[in-house]
């Protein structure tokens, strides 16, 4: 145990984060063991050696610190293993939240099959399947894309004081509520399309998508067609 410590406490002069933090558990352990039981344990012999009734130190103390100690030591090497995983699959089932309002204006759209996301599929596989049917969906729309739609509502928001990161997310919502509008209602794709490369493919990982979600729930003339769209889109899925 003794070794233990010593390694304990070089080691966690030469790591960070969440591993410094089990190796610090690992040592509280290991000294709960050394100090809360082996050393009780040995004064109550000890005690007993010269005469005196120390037993409760044995029986009383000792083991309640040995299992506090086994439970401190336990946490030190599961800590490092499981949290970064459990916060990778709470920050997927948020961002999985995050994507509803792109979702249910892009549902509509006929993709490859995919499979349900069941309720028992762990965040980080809902977020998967959720994120790729979304970028489907955007390839899909690609041929409704109107420059003219998106280059009006940038320039409004620059007006408006936007930046001109927030004002092209603007002006993508909007640009993708109108195609989804216009592809709910089985039009013909426009003749030349919008070659603009949406903000959320331009980037690796779901922000960017959550970035287009809160513009188009920032949206109410997006809001509108997305709820228009779901309604419309009954008949343009099972045509």
């Amino acid at each position: 145990m003794l070794m233990m410590c010593a390694v304990c406490v070089r080691w966690s002069r030469e790591v960070t984060g969440l591993l410094r933090t089990g190796l610090h558990l690992i040592l509280t352990g290991c000294l709960l063991d050394v100090v809360g039981f082996q050393l009780t344990k040995y004064a109550a012999v000890a005690a007993r050696w010269a005469g005196h009734d120390l037993d409760f130190l044995s029986t009383a103390v000792a083991p309640p610190m040995a299992s506090l100690g086994a439970l401190t030591c336990s946490a030190g090497f599961v800590l490092p293993r499981l949290l970064p995983a459990a916060l990778a699959h709470w920050r997927g089932l948020d961002d999985y939240r995050r994507l509803g309002p792109l979702w249910s204006l892009l549902r509509f759209v006929t993709t490859a099959p995919k499979p349900p996301a069941a309720w028992w599929q762990l965040p980080r596989e809902r977020l998967q399947w959720r994120e790729v049917s979304i970028h489907d969906a955007l390839l899909a729309l690609a041929p409704y894309f109107d420059d003219r739609v998106r280059t009006r509502e940038r320039d409004a928001a620059l007006r408006a004081g936007r930046s001109a990161h927030q004002a092209r997310l603007a002006a993508e919502a909007a640009m993708l509520a109108d195609a989804a509008r216009r592809a709910a209602a089985r039009e013909a794709p426009l003749e030349a399309p919008s070659t603009h490369r949406l903000h959320a493919t331009e980037v690796c990982g779901t922000s960017g998508l959550v970035e287009l979600a809160e513009a188009l729930a920032a949206s109410p003339a997006a809001n509108a067609v997305r709820e228009g769209t779901v309604r419309a889109a009954h008949g343009w899925n099972h045509g």
